[in-house]
Parts: C-alpha cells; sequence; structure tokens
C-alpha cells in the first residue's frame, strides 16, 4: 500500500482524551511528552514525525524550536512541511533542512512496518548530541486498521537505538495494571447468546458491572486501596540522543 492508501484521520490538536478508550493512555502520555520537551528540547531545529494535528507544535516553540513538521498523510487544514512515511526514502528536501536538534515520533511507531528503515532515517536526521523521543503502546485496540502492525517493548527500543549507535536517556513503561484494565473494559461488550431470560440477565449483569468498574478505576478509589500490578503496561516513553561531535 502506498501512503495515498492510509485513511484520512482528524487528528487531535489538544493532547486530551477524545474517545472512552483512551481515558487512561492518554493523559499520561500528554504529561510524559510534555516533561520530556521541557527536559530535553532546548531551542534549535524540531521535527515532529507524525505530527497529526500538530498538538505539540506550541510547547516545542515555546521552548525556542524552530518547528518542523512532517505526516504520512496529513490532516485536512494542518500545514505539514514534508509529505512522507518515516520508513520511505528521505526526501531532499528534508534531508536538506536538518539535521534537528529534537525529534519527537509519538504514537507513530506502532503504524510502521520497516522499523529498521525508520530508525535508519530518525538516527540520520538527528544533529550530534540531538534528542529523540519516541512513545509507541504496549497495549491498545487495533486501530488506524490494516496500518496498524506493532506493540513493542522497551526492548525492541533498546535493540533499534544500539544499532543506530544511539544512547538511551530514558526507557519506562507507562500506565499499571489498573489503567490497562480501565482501557480493557471500555473497549468489551456483552451480548446475549440467546434469547433465554438467564442469558439475557447475564450479559445486563456483566454490562452493568463492567461500567461500575470503569467507573471506580477512572476515578482512583480502587486503586487508592488495592494494590494491582502484572507484566505488561500501556506504552513505552523513550528518549535517545545521538552521539555528540
Amino acid at each position: 500500500m502506498t501512503t495515498s492508501d492510509r485513511p484520512i484521520l482528524t487528528e487531535r490538536t489538544t493532547y486530551a482524551p477524545k474517545f472512552k478508550s483512551e481515558t487512561f493512555i492518554v493523559p499520561l502520555l500528554q504529561v510524559a511528552i510534555s516533561s520530556a520537551i521541557k527536559k530535553y528540547a532546548d531551542g534549535g531545529k524540531a521535527l515532529d514525525v507524525g505530527c497529526g494535528g500538530q498538538p505539540f507544535r506550541s510547547a516545542l516553540e515555546a521552548r525556542g524550536c524552530h518547528y518542523f513538521s512532517m505526516d504520512a498523510n496529513p490532516t485536512a487544514g494542518v500545514s505539514v512541511d514534508f509529505v512522507a512515511p518515516v520508513d520511505s526514502p528521505l526526501g531532499p528536501e528534508v534531508v536538506g533542512s536538518g539535521p534537528y536538534d529534537f525529534i519527537l515520533c509519538t504514537e507513530v511507531l506502532e503504524h510502521v512496518a520497516d522499523w529498521p528503515r525508520a530508525f535508519e532515517n530518525l538516527a540520520r536526521l538527528l544533529a550530534p548530541g540531538g534528542k529523540l523521543v519516541l512513545t509507541a503502546p504496549h497495549f491498545y485496540f487495533l486501530h488506524e486498521e490494516p496500518f496498524d502492525f506493532f506493540r513493542p517493548t522497551l526492548h525492541a527500543f533498546a535493540h533499534f537505538a544500539a544499532k543506530h549507535n544511539l544512547e538511551v536517556l530514558e526507557s519506562r513503561p507507562l500506565g499499571d495494571a489498573w489503567d490497562m484494565l480501565g482501557t480493557f473494559l471500555s473497549g468489551c461488550r456483552f451480548q446475549a447468546a440467546s434469547e433465554s431470560k438467564i442469558s439475557r440477565f447475564l450479559a445486563w449483569g456483566l454490562w452493568k458491572l463492567r461500567d461500575f468498574c470503569f467507573r471506580k478505576i477512572q476515578r482512583g478509589n480502587i486503586r487508592r486501596r488495592v494494590h494491582f500490578w502484572g507484566p505488561t503496561y500501556l506504552s513505552n516513553v523513550v528518549v535517545l540522543a545521538a552521539p555528540a561531535v
């Protein structure tokens, strides 16, 4: 499939939940990405890869950055400097405007089929000592299909960082087991398997239980009283640095 085959989306211009399924993951990402921008963006050129509605443009410009945007399928009404997938050959206009002191690539790499090419491009675009902030979900529903390919781990980011001589400055999971359960419940549906009273009653009861549990997790009541953990999480947050010359 080509870039033109990708679905045209109405992307967020502010980083706030738009759907019930985003209740837990989006606020966590907003804090993590904003913190990374404050910590690592310090003027110079910044490239927002997979920029969508450019929700972090103002934050980067407030840090004194000269903002550049890139997207495979730009949102209608949003001006984008470069129209290209991050795993395609880089055009001279992209390379010529770089290198970049700061690159932001958030919630994009799960939609990128060719990770080796994507990391090669990102490393090539980084200025010496430049910082690269990456996020991608580890647990989330299928979305933007058929362009939904991966749910990477922190180990995957470390592997590709090492292959391209990028130093890992930060690498951490976002969201605990309560966040994951709340996200899972937001997408669950129950339907009676037959017209029998018992089936309909069970489906109704499970639906009510789902809503009750979701509200308790959302409000934070239950997590303040009960610790809940497991070997999974919502999203990855990784900050990489190019070697300084």
